[in-house]
């Protein structure tokens, strides 16, 4: 049989690694599984695209001001042959004719 003493400090125990889970639950919603993040830092690719179109676009903002936003669609084509695009926004038409992307290959 547990003495009070000892059914207090196991409760106790278990609010903290029920607090843990939820914060560790709650860290990885916001940021992500980190086993990728490493993962993508020690085994990354990098390659290289080009620019292969630019389209103009009207934003409108929160005040209901109309801008013009710009989109830069970039073609990149891996080892293994597979073509991927990627697309970037800036608020002036001037665009890198070459970018590079990090990836995990396979």
């Amino acid at each position: 049989m547990t003495s009070a003493g000892e059914l207090w400090l196991w409760k106790a125990l278990l609010g903290v690694a029920i607090m843990l889970g939820a914060l560790g639950a709650f860290w990885w919603y916001l940021m992500g599984n980190p086993v990728d993040e490493l993962a993508l830092l020690r085994r990354a690719e990098v390659s290289t695209g080009r620019l292969v179109d630019t389209i103009e676009d009207e934003a409108e903002d929160n005040r209901g001001r109309v801008g013009i936003l710009y989109v830069g669609v970039y073609s990149f084509r891996l080892p293994d042959g597979q073509t991927y695009k990627a697309s970037t926004k800036s608020p002036s038409n001037e665009f890198p004719q070459q970018a590079s992307i990090e990836y995990l290959p396979g």
